[in-house]
């Protein structure tokens, strides 16, 4: 199979930590490849028992001065020629852009999520991220978006929402110092993403005191369904979707994928 130049194989690391909090209170209502704009990196997940192999990512492009001044983040509606997220193959997934919207589907049982990212014009931080679920063809699947503080070491660290069948919603921070393996910091029960849904995550310091730490907040339809504070990441550089599937052809659509700096 042909693959995307600079995509690495999985790499295996230890198992996470699982014992984060499980709130009774909520709504009612990951390949052995990442695709992104960065050199590759590589992480392992196991998430609610089920084992989650990723790696990363594809260079970056320059920007212009009025990119860097912009509080518009990213904003990606996947018309003709939209690259901000990238396109093509790995060994177990196959992404494209089909009827207006970013289309990640697997091309065999995959045993690994894939992450893909899209690189704000500028460091934010603070970040607003929201993604459209426009088709599903993926019972049971794991789906995520993340606030990525950096991919400048191993383990694309930073602050993932993600809705784990069995578990509901789960809030993880990715971090150097846990080997890339998603430590929970928060979990609560939740209904399963449909099409139509707005998926969301919020990431960043609320206060200027010193002992402020960053508040996370993950959001259906604009309503938020979960919420923790960490101190570890105060500013974010990247977009990033997740996607985990059980079985061959299982794929997923997203569309208006936005990053703003909220206020502005």
């Amino acid at each position: 199979m042909n693959s995307i130049q600079n995509i690495d194989r999985p790499t295996v690391l230890p198992p996470p930590d699982l014992s984060g909090p499980v709130l009774s209170e909520g709504p009612s209502a990951i390949d052995g490849s990442t695709i992104g704009r960065r050199p590759r990196r590589r992480r392992r997940w196991i998430i609610g028992g089920a084992i989650v192999l990723g790696v990363a990512a594809i260079g970056l492009v320059g920007l212009g001065l009025d990119q860097m001044l912009t509080h518009d983040l990213l904003s990606a509606d996947f018309s003709e020629g939209d690259d901000t997220f990238k396109t093509g193959e790995t060994e177990q997934y196959a992404l494209d852009l089909t009827d207006g919207s970013y289309r990640l589907t697997a091309t065999v049982t995959p045993t690994s999520p894939l992450v893909t990212f899209g690189w704000f014009a500028r460091t934010a931080y603070y970040a607003d991220i929201e993604a459209t679920i426009v088709d599903v063809d993926a019972d049971g699947a794991i789906v995520g978006i993340e606030c990525v503080h950096s991919a400048s070491d191993s383990t694309n660290a930073g602050y993932l929402l993600m809705y784990v069948p069995g578990d509901g919603y789960v809030l993880a921070k990715v971090s150097e110092d846990n080997n890339g393996v998603p430590e929970i910091l928060q979990r609560v029960p939740g209904a399963p993403l449909e099409i139509g849904d707005h998926i969301g995550i919020s990431c960043g310091v609320t206060s200027p005191l010193p002992t402020s730490k960053t508040t996370i907040t993950g959001t259906v339809n604009g309503a938020k369904v979960i919420s923790a504070t960490d101190k570890s990441y105060d500013s974010f550089e990247a977009a990033a979707l997740t996607f985990f599937p059980l079985r061959a052809s299982d794929s997923i659509q997203f569309d208006n994928v936005t990053a703003t700096v909220p206020g502005e």
